[in-house]
């Protein structure tokens, strides 16, 4: 099993991978932030992974929100990818709420499953051409497998959490143990053992 180290240094490398890909989209869309999801579809959470962009629109690495909430859910529900204005189109979502007013969302696949979403949004109207939407769609296509690793690297890292966690209580019971098996237990004093 890995160790923290390890672990960290496997998310920094996958991250160095990805930004070169978000600030092409950057480059690509003329929006201010791009993002990247991951989608979990037993909890329907989605959670943020990773963020490029400066932007006047605070999107936040690790920041989740439930399905419902999800822009991309809108856009999705809609059979749409891009929306030119989210002030007009979805007043009450959260998009609308963080001043968004282009946003799209393109689906990240894998396994013909949705796994995420390659996110851009901006404060100001932007049109995307048909050729814009097209290169999108290949660097959606090529985040599919970014984001299969970083579900690997998570797991590995809440794995290696919950051994930590099981070793921690499992030396803290040997201790309480060897205390218990050397006191005697009605005057609180050494015993035999404990001599």
């Amino acid at each position: 099993m890995q160790d923290a180290d390890e672990i960290s240094n496997s998310f920094l490398q996958l991250q160095q991978s990805v930004q070169p890909l978000l600030k092409l989209a950057v480059e690509i869309t003329g929006l201010e932030t791009t993002f990247v999801t991951y989608i979990d579809a037993v909890k329907q959470r989605q959670r943020v992974i990773w963020v490029e962009g400066a932007g006047e629109i605070d999107i936040q690495p690790d920041a989740e929100l439930d399905w419902t909430d999800s822009m991309c859910r809108l856009l999705f529900n809609n059979d749409a990818v891009v929306s030119l204005n989210v002030q007009r189109e979805f007043p009450d979502s959260v998009g609308a709420a963080i001043g968004m007013n282009t946003f799209l969302a393109l689906p990240v696949l894998s396994e013909q499953q949705v796994v995420g979403s390659l996110c851009a949004a901006s404060t100001r109207e932007h049109n995307m051409s048909p050729e814009v939407m097209s290169q999108l769609e290949l660097l959606a296509n090529a985040l599919s497998l970014h984001i299969e690793q970083w579900q690997t690297i998570t797991k590995l890292s809440q794995r290696y959490d919950r051994t930590q966690r099981a070793l921690s209580e499992a030396k803290q019971t040997s201790e309480e143990l060897s205390v218990t098996a050397m006191t005697d237990s009605l005057t609180g004093l050494s015993n035999r053992r404990g001599f």
